[in-house]
């Protein structure tokens, strides 16, 4: 299974930022600069705390109708036929299939860190 994830426009990419060669005398300076930065972009992308966000509107749907014995009953099967299919030659197809998909991330996702 793939999943295609859309582009991201250029502009909205994340920036590195080269840092500057730094001697002896301008480190300290530099470090406590780059603190400050970091603290005033972390507070930016902070949302707002409940109490301060503006209030929203009230659910106003109708209360949710009582369930239906048989429709009840219809769902207690369905689940019991898949419980009894997955547990059969469709479960072990499954899980196979799953194993290999997380396999094939978690080595995907290892060679893309080790490559960095």
């Amino acid at each position: 299974m793939r999943v295609d994830l859309p582009e991201a426009e250029p502009d909205s990419a994340p920036h590195r930022r080269e840092a500057p060669e730094e001697n002896a005398e301008t480190a300290p300076a530099n470090e406590a600069t780059g603190t400050a930065e970091a603290g005033r972009a972390a507070e930016a992308d902070v949302a707002p705390l409940a109490s301060e966000a503006p209030s929203a509107p009230q659910d106003t749907a109708p209360a949710a109708e009582p369930p239906d014995p048989a429709e009840a009953e219809f769902d207690a099967h369905v689940r019991a036929i898949v419980r009894a299919e997955l547990e059969g030659a469709l479960g072990e197809r499954i899980s196979a299939n799953l194993r290999k998909i997380i396999r094939r991330e978690v080595t995907r996702a290892l060679n893309a860190r080790l490559g960095e």
